[in-house]
């Protein structure tokens, strides 16, 4: 009985991971090798990719906006990455995109195929923060308001936005202590506690 109920987990998990879900991912490389913006100059390159299911068969196009919540983040080199269909890098401010509109067209008949790649590349752009390097994590997330995929290789599409996984990551800000320094800080708060005593 034992081996027959590992045989039905590993069954069920051969299932779950054949299919991949309708969802934004996000790839952020960062210019300083820490892997943080810590100063100014320094930027992280942030690349979306759409995801959808493997039964479907291409990205079709979004609307959607880019969130940080960050006043003191700002964009640059912001961009779509398809070649076909209407595009919109969006307009950035205060930390985020809004108003992106990225896609692809699929029209067999007048030799236009989409691209089946998934997941597949669909907006880029470099963030930085203008004067505010203090220590944190912005949270880096997806709007999304449309969501569709090609669902055949006939062209016809359908918006998947009910069952959207929306994107979410980090943008990692300021500098960490080096183990030195952190000891040095400690050191330094415990001499200033036992001159208050």
């Amino acid at each position: 009985m034992k081996n027959g109920i590992v045989a039905l987990v590993a069954l069920a998990g051969l299932a779950s991971g054949a299919s991949a879900t309708n969802s934004w991912s996000f790839d952020i490389s960062y210019s300083n090798p820490s892997g943080r913006i810590e100063k100014a100059g320094d930027t992280a390159t942030v690349t979306l990719f759409a995801g959808f299911d493997d039964n479907l068969y291409a990205f079709a196009a979004s609307a959607l906006s880019i969130m940080t919540g960050d006043s003191d983040g700002s964009w640059s080199n912001i961009g779509t990455d398809f070649n076909t269909g209407p595009q919109n890098p969006g307009v950035a401010l205060n930390g985020d995109v809004t108003g992106i509109i990225t896609g692809q067209l699929h029209f067999p008949l007048a030799n236009i195929f989409a691209n089946t790649a998934n997941p597949i590349k669909a907006w880029h752009g470099t963030f930085t923060v203008n004067n505010d390097f203090s220590k944190r994590d912005d949270s880096l997330s997806t709007d999304t308001t449309k969501y569709a995929v090609y669902i055949n290789k006939d062209g016809t599409s359908q918006d998947f936005i009910n069952s959207l996984i929306e994107g979410a990551d980090s943008i990692h800000i300021g500098a960490v202590p080096t183990p030195g320094t952190a000891a040095l800080l400690g050191l330094g708060a415990l001499a200033a506690g036992r001159r208050r005593r």
